[in-house]
Order: C-alpha cells, then sequence, then structure tokens
C-alpha cells in the first residue's frame, strides 16, 4: 500500500480509538466524581480504595507508556540513521510512536470505564 494511503488509514483508526477513549473517560469521571466529592468534603475520612486505584493507575500508565514511546523512539532513530527509513515512512512511524505511547493509557480508561460500568 503507499504510504501516504497507509498514513491516512493509520491516522483514522487512532483518530476514532481517540474518540472512544474519551468517551469511556467520561463514564470513568462521572463513577469517581462521587469519590472525590465525598474527600473533599471530608478530608479526614480516609480515601476509599477507588480514589487510591485512581491515583496510582495514572503514574503506571505514564510510565508505561514513557517507556514504550521512548524505546520506539529511540528504534525510529536508529532505523534513520541506518538507512532503513524512507522519508516518506517518518509521519506514519511517527503515529505509531504516539499510539505505543499512549497505549497503556487507552488499555486502562478503556477497562475502568467497562469495571465501572458492571454495576
Amino acid at each position: 500500500m503507499d504510504p501516504w494511503n497507509r498514513l491516512f488509514f493509520d491516522t483514522t483508526r487512532f483518530m476514532m480509538g481517540a474518540q472512544a477513549a474519551s468517551l469511556n473517560a467520561a463514564v470513568t469521571i462521572a463513577h469517581r466524581l462521587p469519590h472525590f466529592a465525598a474527600l473533599a468534603l471530608d478530608p479526614t475520612r480516609p480515601p476509599s480504595a477507588e480514589v487510591k486505584r485512581a491515583a496510582s493507575e495514572k503514574m503506571t500508565a505514564a510510565w508505561q507508556g514513557a517507556l514504550a514511546g521512548g524505546a520506539a523512539a529511540q528504534q525510529l532513530a536508529m532505523d534513520y540513521a541506518m538507512g532503513r527509513l524512507r522519508p516518506e515512512h517518518l509521519p506514519g512511524r511517527s503515529l505509531a510512536i504516539a499510539e505505543t505511547a499512549l497505549g497503556p493509557a487507552l488499555k486502562r480508561v478503556r477497562s475502568n470505564a467497562r469495571r465501572l460500568t458492571r454495576g
């Protein structure tokens, strides 16, 4: 497939995934908001398990995404330096780095929305 057509399809897929993630994030925020409100109204109350989970999973996803994105960026630089990458492939590979870096966060937001809507 032509690299530019491939980039179009990959970008469209990426944007559809981002749209789904925004909807999943809205569901997650709506379910977690009462936990945060209760904590704000009574700071002496110990945080709920959901509040603890919300804080810890963000750090974990950020680190996983940073490591995966960094590794993908290093691979891109190495391929370019060794002449294994043609210039027209650079936009598609850059998009792949973004997908790799965002992967852990998107996975968590999707699983949180599913878990919180089970009732």
